[in-house]
């Protein structure tokens, strides 16, 4: 393809039910990862009916589509994934709503933006055939739920966010199958409490970005399977204590985003198990305000956030009055008792043993 031809603009139209322009420009497009790629890009928008005949050539360069403006989106009248197979991006905008056979036929599909629309749900089966999805942001939306399986078949995503939305639940097992998971953004939503199932296949997450919620506690062991996490944010919540047992032991865990919330107690232990060394409290919190950017301040500028410290006490009453939903907080019951029987166990044994070396004494 000659210089020439990359900067020219072709107006375009689909012979398919619609009168629709789209405009096609060969540029040199900048990808996520910065790869450069020469692409056609079609753009679909109301405004402009202008008509020209799509030749075979364009078909096989269309590599990204940008939908803006169009309000209601299905695959009857808009099938682009249908006329153009090697569709690897779209990029949705100001959509009310999108119909679940959309994106049926986009078999190359790696990247997706669905953003700025007022669109409240998104069909289960959305993203069923893109299996070789591994960008997805669904950011600034209505979006208030999600279904389970809408991310089932995504086993090679590596970025997902969902921003700026209206979600205050997410079902247990939604991200179950994301295990190449790198980046998460859940920030911009209305969560109170997170649910420890959410995270749990999520082996290969190195940054998560949890800002801008209602977040007031973090559960035991919440952050516990992610053993490859490099990068927390949890600015913007409405935090008070920070307990060692929703981490884990994270070795990577090095930067750790609290500023604006109401942090006034910290357990001493989390640094004991991940290796923190940069620490943002600013804005709002009680015990410190300030960075901590060197691991050896730790001590000395959070002494107060640990003198003010008080274990975590889990109570059945706490879970029933607990915002989490009626499945986890059978869950939770379950797991304090387990807890509870377990640590009566090795009480018990304790006292076997202390009272076999008693007898011991005099045998």
């Amino acid at each position: 393809m000659s210089t020439s031809a990359q900067l020219v603009y072709l107006l375009l139209i689909l012979s398919l039910n619609s009168i629709f322009a789209f405009k096609c420009k060969f540029t040199n497009y900048k990808f996520e990862d910065d790869i450069s790629l020469y692409t056609c890009e079609l753009t679909l928008d109301s405004q402009n009916q202008s008509e020209a005949h799509l030749t075979d050539k364009a078909d096989n360069d269309v590599k990204s589509v940008v939908i803006d403006g169009i309000l209601n989106l299905n695959q009857q009248e808009f099938p682009f994934c249908e006329r153009f197979s090697n569709i690897e991006r779209i990029k949705i905008f100001k959509a009310n709503s999108i119909d679940g056979n959309l994106l049926q036929k986009c078999a190359e599909l790696n990247l997706i933006r669905i953003k700025n629309g007022k669109i409240d749900k998104l069909p289960e089966n959305l993203f069923d055939k893109n299996t070789k999805l591994t960008f997805a942001e669904l950011v600034n939306n209505n979006l208030k739920e999600l279904p389970e399986n809408l991310f089932i078949n995504l086993k090679n995503l590596t970025s997902l966010s969902i921003s700026s939305n209206e979600l205050i639940h997410l079902p247990s097992n939604i991200f179950k199958s994301l295990q190449n998971l790198i980046i998460m953004s859940l920030d911009g939503n209305g969560f109170k409490s997170l649910d420890p199932a959410w995270f749990e296949n999520l082996k290969n997450l190195q940054i998560l970005i949890l800002n801008f919620n209602e977040i007031s506690d973090l559960p035991r062991d919440v952050f516990k399977p992610l053993t490859n996490l490099h990068h927390l944010w949890l600015f913007g919540n409405e935090l008070t204590v920070i307990h060692s047992d929703s981490f884990g032991t994270h070795p990577y865990l090095q930067n750790i985003d609290l500023k604006q919330n109401k942090i006034n107690e910290i357990d001493q232990k989390l640094f004991d198990k991940a290796a923190v060394s940069n620490l943002d409290m600013e804005i709002n919190n009680a015990c410190f305000k300030g960075k901590i950017t060197n691991k050896n301040d730790i001590q000395k500028k959070l002494k107060k956030c640990f003198q003010n410290y008080q274990p975590r006490m889990v109570s059945i009453a706490g879970i029933l009055k607990s915002d989490a939903s009626f499945d986890d907080k059978v869950r939770l019951i379950i797991e304090e008792n387990d807890k509870l029987m377990e640590q009566v166990r090795n009480l018990q044994e304790a006292l076997n043993q202390k009272n076999k070396n008693w007898l011991c004494k005099f045998a």
